[in-house]
């Protein structure tokens, strides 16, 4: 996955996933949404059918933390869910 960062500052940050769907995006705006730091977490698709493994992400915090930690922290507990299931299976 590539990311490529639109916006950036202490408490905001707007960013491209490429190469990655609604499943991933989806997923990480759930966590982030979960963070009691995180104000606003949410993302969108552009156009489906030229912009579907582009999905925009949008992520203000409180300035607790930044967004990147924010996003840093939200993929740690996702993994460790993943690696959850994977035993259990």
């Amino acid at each position: 996955m590539k990311i490529d960062i639109i916006s950036e500052d202490e408490k905001e940050m707007e960013l491209l996933l490429i190469g990655e769907n609604h499943t991933y995006a989806n997923l990480l705006r759930s966590y982030l949404q979960k963070d009691e730091h995180v104000i606003f977490a949410a993302y969108n698709v552009a156009h489906p059918l030229l912009d579907h493994e582009k999905p925009r992400v949008k992520i203000k915090t409180d300035g607790t933390k930044t967004p990147r930690q924010a996003i840093a922290d939200a993929n740690k507990i996702l993994l460790e869910g993943i690696e959850s299931i994977k035993k259990t299976i």
